[in-house]
């Protein structure tokens, strides 16, 4: 139950979610696109492209609006004569149409288009024209229709020597076969789409195929190698596109149902419902839904059931999703036949019956649409070839007539002609010489600026030449197949290679084995991203030697397709750049070590003089000297502490304050071994540079000393605390001793105070840039605030 309440508030943030206003995730696109379509300085060729890409952006969400929007870049292409512009804008219309299953007036528009795409000769328009008819006609079940398009599509894929478009509309002719029920044929094409993708390497189009040919296995019945197939492709998707993942997930939950194994195609099914919800398939979904409906009842738990079926046929009837509704009560018959309740499952037969045939003559309505459709655009044809017909007879008979008119002029003239012959041939051999003479003029200039071409071009060739003859960097052309096409005389210096040996090498062959992948990897993310990148790798001479070599490669697309073709790379030696970086790095990592060793040593000479304090303390009986003795060990020691922990951290300036901290009152409580006196430390987490570390040390050895001499006379016991306050919003610190004992005398001034520990406090408050304020309310409080970075 829980997964079914949490899949319910999935479907309603999805309800919510996909309400037309949210578009949230193109906002910044649509704003763009909103601005120039009412910009009153964009041109009247930008406003069109904003249209169109406007109308493709709200096309799922906003469905009307699209329309309007392509209804605008129409009118703005038919005054600007734009046929590209115009046949756009009817795809879109006709996308439309098709989304409002008004499917005769989205043909109109789609032929329309093809028709414009084809006076301009946009082979790849009219390809994705008939792509979108062949697929209107096999909606509505019109399978012959729809094979005639999708094989016209693929001649001209074929023509274009496109091997993807091959693929996919080889891939459209099978599922058309397919759906016809002619498996045999439907497979031959499969293979020949899926050998088409092999040969491009098409990963995701071979799992389509793959995903295809696994339900021609279903269809035929055969759902155990289906699902061996979907299992395989499922196993192989890295990332994978949401629809093709959800297509997936339920056709193995399909299986499994046809298999008789519920609980596996639950399971599935919801996986799939889980991916649609969140890519906002809505179809998808409602089918997802009810095939979990189906499985609950299955698996008898019609209260689960009931909830998914009714949310599921409430979608279907909202969208009027017809094969939706007939597949819910083509499970709810199943499921009383098989709890023998004969008069329930009639009652849903009979429903679903009804609804196959709602569902026929649905499809004939939209069929004679089609048929209409073809038979008013044919006869448009027809029209126009008429009409041309009789264009060219009333063309024909004013060409007689002139000719007619002609001829009699002709004869009333000639005798004019006859007399001003001489006249004529006069000017025209006077013409023909100045003609002459001009044109020996402007030959003679030609060629005069032909050879000033021809020097120039010599002159930058030189150029080239000695460019490419004396960089010390090699200039190189690869093609697609990483192979070189040129290579300058520089090779030879940088590989060993002549620039005729490096022809016909491939850029791996010298290249260290370990960096093939790298470059790779480089080379395709530069192809998709159509940006020059800088390669540093091991590049292998001729002689087997290796050299750290520095790339900078820039690819060339083709100006018409844009399609990838070559790149051209410079190529330069750095080892002796590499070899420095090496030296430097060992030449860090010694000086790190030499700072630690210097660390470790102080430490060291801070413990010689405690324990040489310490024979100190041995051999005099003075007690006030021996108390003295040993605020100076406490001193060295939260002195040496700070060395110690710089010596143990990876970082040699900074320590944690807050481990030190403890450290240090450690070591103060285990000097003074009051047992009647608890010590209780709160810390926020802070680090701090040594600058800084050093007085606090000094500051809390000096207070937490005198809080154990002077707090708590013999006897009497007590707790003292301590607190590091840290606020992240804040740029002070602020450090806070007290203790419940007997408090400061009256009228105590650490100004005035004569005591050396205190006055050690007072001057290290002032170094580290802090402010100490006291207390003593009844025990003693000293409050130190001081800023986080100290200089």
């Amino acid at each position: 139950m829980k997964r079914i309440f949490i899949t319910l508030f999935l479907l309603l943030t999805l309800e919510y979610t996909c309400y037309p206003g949210y578009l949230s995730p193109r906002r910044c696109a649509y704003d763009s696109l909103l601005l120039l379509q009412g910009s009153s300085s964009a041109t009247n060729a930008q406003k069109i492209i904003a249209n169109l890409n406007l109308a493709k952006l709200l096309m799922d969400s906003v469905p009307e609006r699209s329309f309007f929007c392509a209804i605008e870049a129409y009118k703005l292409s038919v005054k600007e004569n734009n046929l590209a512009g115009k046949a756009r804008s009817r795809i879109i219309m006709g996308t439309y149409y098709t989304y409002k299953q008004r499917y005769d007036r989205a043909l109109s528009n789609f032929l329309g288009s093809l028709r414009l795409f084809s006076s301009i000769h946009d082979t790849l328009g009219q390809i994705e024209l008939l792509a979108k008819i062949g697929a209107l006609h096999q909606y509505i079940k019109k399978y012959q229709s729809a094979e005639i398009y999708f094989k016209e599509a693929l001649i001209l894929a074929q023509k274009k020597r496109d091997g993807r478009l091959c693929a996919q509309y080889l891939e459209l002719l099978a599922i058309d076969n397919q759906l016809e029920k002619d498996y045999d044929t439907a497979m031959i094409l499969f293979n020949q789409a899926y050998a088409q993708y092999a040969l491009l390497k098409d990963t995701l189009g071979m799992m389509s195929v793959s995903n295809n040919i696994g339900s021609v296995e279903m269809d035929r019945g055969e759902y155990k190698a289906a699902l061996e197939r979907y299992l395989h492709i499922l196993a192989m998707l890295k990332k994978p596109e949401s629809w093709f993942l959800g297509t997936i997930y339920t056709r193995i939950g399909h299986c499994y149902s046809e298999i008789g194994n519920y609980r596996k195609s639950l399971e599935y099914n919801f996986k799939a419902l889980n991916i649609r919800i969140q890519s906002r398939l809505q179809g998808g979904i409602n089918s997802s839904i009810i095939n979990i409906a189906g499985d609950y009842y299955m698996l008898n738990k019609p209260d689960s059931g009931k909830i998914f079926m009714e949310n599921g046929l409430k979608l279907a009837r909202f969208y009027g999703r017809l094969s939706l509704i007939e597949n819910a009560y083509r499970r709810l018959s199943q499921y009383y036949y098989r709890k023998q309740d004969y008069v329930k499952a009639l009652e849903y037969d009979e429903k679903k019956f009804a609804m196959l045939d709602s569902i026929m003559m649905t499809n004939n309505r939209y069929s004679l649409e089609l048929v209409e459709a073809n038979q008013r655009y044919a006869g448009f044809v027809e029209t126009n070839a008429f009409l041309a017909k009789q264009n060219e007879k009333q063309l024909l008979n004013i060409r007689k007539q002139s000719i007619q008119f002609t001829f009699v002029e002709v004869l009333s003239a000639l005798a004019a002609i006859v007399v001003l012959i001489v006249v004529i041939q006069f000017i025209y051999n006077r013409a023909v010489r100045r003609k002459m003479q001009h044109l020996n003029e402007k030959l003679n200039l030609e060629m005069w600026e032909r050879k000033e071409t021809q020097k120039q071009t010599r002159i930058r060739e030189e150029q080239f030449r000695f460019v490419m003859e004396n960089s010390l960097d090699m200039i190189s052309r690869l093609g697609k197949d990483f192979m070189h096409t040129f290579a300058s005389p520089s090779s030879l210096s940088l590989f060993g290679y002549t620039a005729e040996e490096m022809l016909g090498r491939s850029l791996f062959d010298v290249t260290h084995p370990e960096f093939h992948d790298f470059t790779r990897q480089k080379v395709e993310e530069m192809i998709h991203t159509r940006s020059s990148l800088e390669l540093v790798y091991q590049a292998r001479k001729k002689d087997g030697s290796y050299t750290w070599v520095e790339t900078v490669i820039n690819p060339i697309f083709d100006h018409h397709d844009g399609t990838y073709r070559e790149f051209v790379s410079v190529t330069r030696d750095i080892q002796d750049r590499k070899s420095k970086e090496i030296e430097i790095m060992e030449g860090t990592k010694q000086k790190e070590n030499l700072l630690k060793e210097i660390h470790h040593r102080v430490k060291n000479n801070f413990a010689i003089l405690v324990s040489l304090i310490n024979m100190q303390k041995e051999q005099t009986r003075n007690p006030e000297l021996v108390q003295s003795l040993t605020n100076l060990q406490l001193r060295i020691r939260s002195m040496a502490l700070v060395h110690e922990m710089l010596y143990r951290s990876s970082d040699f300036e900074k320590i944690s304050f807050t481990e030190y901290l403890r450290s240090l009152a450690s070591v103060i409580a285990g000097t003074f071994n009051r047992r009647d006196i608890q010590l209780h430390i709160e810390a926020n987490e802070s680090v701090m540079s040594i600058e800084t570390s050093i007085p606090l040390g000094l500051i809390v050895n000096e207070i937490l000393s005198n809080a154990y001499k002077h707090a708590f006379p013999e006897g009497n016991s007590g707790n003292i605390s301590i607190h590091l306050i840290n606020p992240p919003e804040s740029s002070a610190l602020t450090l806070v001793f007290s203790d419940d004992g007997m408090g400061l005398h009256a009228g105590f001034d650490i100004d005035n105070c004569k005591t050396m520990g205190l006055q050690i406090v007072n001057i290290l408050v002032h170094q580290i840039e802090g402010t100490l304020t006291i207390t003593n309310n009844p025990g003693a409080c000293f409050t130190i605030s001081f800023p986080k970075v100290v200089s």
